[in-house]
């Protein structure tokens, strides 16, 4: 505990009208004091902000009077107490301190502690009390700034009457028990951890086989919004091949829906998920009915709730906070940003279609397609390296991942060349709509396909890991369980072999 030399053992005395107000930060370092603070204590205001409030601690005060302050603060309660301070010149000044932590949108950023004069009596106890704390010479204790004696007399007594009453065989089973409980509870609170790990890793999976089923829901949403545009604008092939994309994107519904029922349960999400079934759903049935723009606008805005709805099965699940740096970069690189990189590439694909289909090309537009293709190519750079730390810590990946994101990195490069020269460089359309359509959509295509693959290898990880978890588990309670019986049969013997010859020690002594 700090202490603060010299002190003069002379008392400054202050009226009952004065409050001494401080505040400080989690650390106990001052961020805040008032005029009576400065006044009496006689530090300047540069000499306390900043520093540590034990600048004004005095030596006489116990440091279990400390501890207790900061263990009580640190659960959220209030301190009520009397405190002996120091001023800067060695006299001292007592304080009633009223401590209470400051919260700010439900968090403890802080302390304030708001001091008054106390009466000459409470003075005087507390002295009195603080002196023998000091000293050592009595049980005392204390609770959230009030003094207690100690009551150990009672439970001493209580082993003492053990001692005194029980038999020699019932002494040595409680000793063997007393021994034996830390090894139980040690083998609890790791059977527990295992637990909490292995419950966690199936979790992640779960989430995994959910965030797959939107996976799926997604190519098909923008397939239909694409064609939806391009059909409105007068293209008959995609007005014929509609109503089949139409069916599908009906189908992935389902299918999500009934996955949402049986994870809901953990994941919380069916709320959620019948809003965006619902506007998707409300979407196909008056497509036919609205104009270029309301359709786009539509379709994406349910598309941007998928990715939402799939970035927070990724968090909730743990998939994004995993501990292990492999799985995370792996999350990070085909669950997180391929998707979101698909749906830039899907973005630019419908409206640069639209743009080659109207032989319009409006700088508005372009500046949508040009910033979602920036973003792609961002995301591209986040994929490789992500992928790139996942492989150095485990080069098993490369063999099962190079190929797709060559493939990625190769048709988003293609698909970055036509944007650049045949709808963000063009004034009249010099493609027809159907090729570009073609490129971004293999773009699209091999982003879901890095996916796929990347999710594959997080599914077999985790499914390791749950097997590794169930192994250790196994051989910890195992081997635990082991050392217990063998340590009850050695336990058992001693005391046996104990008492019998204790016993016939005990005979021979009666028959001399």
């Amino acid at each position: 505990m700090k202490v603060n030399l010299p002190v003069t053992g002379h008392e400054v005395d202050y009226g009952d009208d004065v409050l001494i107000v401080s505040r400080t930060d989690l650390d106990g370092r001052i961020t805040f004091v008032n005029h009576d603070f400065i006044q009496i204590s006689g530090f300047t205001p540069e000499e306390l902000i900043g520093q540590s409030h034990n600048i004004v601690r005095h030596p006489d005060m116990p440091s279990a009077a400390f501890q207790d302050f900061w263990r009580t603060l640190r659960s959220g309660k209030p301190w009520s107490g009397l405190v002996k301070n120091r001023c800067k010149n060695g006299d001292h000044y007592w304080v009633h301190a009223d401590v209470t932590p400051v919260r700010e949108s439900g968090q403890i950023t802080g302390y304030l502690s708001v001091r008054s004069r106390p009466s000459r009596k409470e003075v005087e106890h507390a002295e009195q009390l603080y002196r023998r704390m000091n000293e050592g010479r009595h049980a005392l204790q204390m609770r959230e700034g009030v003094v207690r004696r100690a009551s150990l007399f009672s439970r001493l007594n209580i082993i003492r009457r053990i001692h005194e009453q029980a038999p020699m065989r019932t002494k040595f089973g409680l000793v063997g028990l007393l021994l034996f409980i830390p090894l139980v509870i040690a083998l609890a609170l790791t059977w527990s951890k295992f637990s909490e790990s292995l419950d966690a890793a199936r979790f992640e999976r779960e989430g995994l086989a959910y965030h797959h089923e939107l996976r799926d829901l997604l190519p098909a949403l923008q397939n239909h919004r694409g064609r939806s545009g391009e059909a409105k604008v007068g293209n008959t092939a995609s007005a014929a091949a509609l109503p089949g994309i139409a069916r599908t994107l009906q189908g992935k519904l389902r299918e999500v829906g009934d996955r949402t029922a049986t994870l809901d349960a953990r994941l919380e999400v069916s709320s959620v998920w019948a809003g965006i079934r619902q506007d998707a759903e409300a979407l196909l049935a008056a497509d036919s009915k609205l104009s270029v723009d309301e359709s786009f606008e539509r379709h994406s805005a349910v598309i941007d709730r998928v990715n939402a709805l799939m970035v927070r099965i990724a968090s909730e699940s743990g998939l994004a906070s995993d501990a292990d740096p492999v799985t995370l970069g792996l999350v990070t690189a085909g669950i997180i940003t391929a998707p979101e990189l698909a749906t830039h590439v899907a973005f630019s694909r419908r409206l640069g279609a639209s743009m080659l289909l109207r032989n319009a090309f409006d700088l508005p537009s372009k500046f949508d397609v040009n910033g979602r293709m920036a973003m792609a190519d961002r995301q591209m750079e986040r994929i490789e390296t992500s992928v790139g730390n996942a492989v150095q810590r485990l080069p098993a990946l490369e063999a099962p991942l190079a190929a797709p994101l060559a493939s990625l990195k190769e048709n988003l490069g293609s698909f970055d060349k036509l944007v650049e020269t045949r709808v963000l460089g063009a004034s009249r359309a010099e493609i027809d709509p159907a090729v570009f359509h073609k490129q971004g959509s293999a773009a699209v295509d091999a982003a879901y396909a890095l996916y796929d693959a990347v999710s594959g290898q997080i599914d077999l990880l985790l499914g390791q890991r749950i097997e590794r978890i169930r192994g250790q588990a196994l051989q910890l309670f195992a081997g635990t369980l082991a050392l217990f019986v063998l340590g009850v049969a050695v336990a058992w013997l001693f005391v046996r072999t104990t008492v019998r010859s204790l016993g016939e020690a005990v005979a021979r002594f009666r028959e001399i």
